[in-house]
């Protein structure tokens, strides 16, 4: 819940592009009051540190980074400090399906076992109508094992395609909701396969880093676990501790994804992370004027398409952020200015 709540507080400021656009003028006691509502949800949530940007059209307007990025060295988060997105990975793998759709290799109702011919459930009718698609759609009705994350780090695509072979089928397919990190994480693969790749993570890794990471700008942005990688600025991750004072943090252990990455593994500061939300306001194209996506399948991924009710799609306006949220509209703050 913890990392939930810190991922919305993330999202607030870049979804609120109204604020930005309404008070484009801003005096600085109206800033003063947004970092300060900033300041008062951290401290209700109990995150030691986050980072803010306000997009105005093309430009960021105002980036800043709040609390500390490492609590026990009092290392402060910073606007260059790189942070595991989540699950917002999701959008950018549905982005670069979309790339390929654009470019003739798949198309959304492709079957999964045009591309995997190892694709199989334990349901073999319900094997042959899933698509690509699909696969972003969260309503197969396949359900996700937890206690699979505990064996991510070790996964290759065998034991990918294994786990999700052995999931419980519960619910009508493409009528009932089950969050499915590993299933999503399948579309990474078969991005990778259509492209005339091995289905590994350095393939998906290589695609994403030349389709999307590579055309937006997103120096910053990277998929890895190990730590080593992610040079001196990132945000260590922390939960409530539970034993000790209100307000005291510990330090958690930062799983690896590995080839779950499709689904979650992406890390990235604050005004890359921006860059990337001004891609997908333009409908696909970057804040430097380059089309990375067609305006068709900018509007029509998979959520508004396919699976309008579960989908996950590329367009963050259009789909779910994170657990079946919409984010459409944002309520205004209770605190914030008039």
């Amino acid at each position: 819940m913890f990392i939930r709540r810190a991922f919305f507080l993330f999202c607030i400021p870049l979804i609120l592009m109204g604020f930005a656009s309404a008070h484009a003028q801003a005096t600085d006691e109206r800033l003063a009051q947004f970092e300060q509502i900033i300041q008062d949800e951290m401290a209700y949530y109990n995150i030691p540190g986050t980072a803010v940007a306000i997009i105005e059209g093309d430009e960021v307007i105002y980036a800043q980074g709040f609390g500390y990025r490492n609590v026990e060295d009092q290392l402060p988060f910073t606007t260059e400090t790189r942070f595991r997105v989540g699950s917002t990975t999701k959008s950018m793998t549905s982005l670069l399906i979309a790339q390929l759709v654009d470019d003739g290799l798949l198309a959304w109702d492709t079957p999964v076992t045009d591309i995997l011919p190892d694709f199989a459930l334990s349901d073999s009718e319900l094997t042959a109508q899933i698509t690509v698609a699909d696969l972003m759609g969260m309503a197969t009705g396949l359900v996700s094992n937890t206690f699979d994350a505990f064996d991510w780090w070790e996964w290759e695509i065998d034991s990918l395609l294994d786990a999700v072979a052995t999931q419980t089928i519960n619910g009508e397919f493409r009528a009932s909701h089950n969050y499915n990190n590993e299933v999503y994480a399948l579309a990474g693969y078969v991005g990778a396969v259509a492209s005339g790749l091995e289905p590994t993570l350095t393939s998906y890794q290589s695609l994403m880093q030349t389709r999307l990471f590579d055309p937006i700008g997103m120096a910053s942005a990277i998929i890895a676990d190990d730590h080593s990688q992610l040079g001196d600025n990132y945000a260590e991750p922390y939960e409530p501790d539970v034993l000790s004072a209100a307000g005291t943090v510990s330090r958690m252990i930062d799983a690896p994804i590995a080839l779950v990455a499709p689904a979650g593994g992406v890390w990235v500061n604050i005004e890359d992370m921006a860059k990337y939300v001004i891609t997908q306001m333009n409908g696909g194209v970057t804040p430097d004027g380059a089309r990375i996506v067609s305006a068709g399948e900018s509007r029509g991924h998979v959520g508004a398409r396919r699976i309008a009710r579960f989908g996950r799609c590329a367009r963050l306006r259009r789909c779910t952020l994170w657990n079946g949220l919409a984010a459409q509209h944002v309520p205004r703050h209770p605190h914030a200015p008039a």
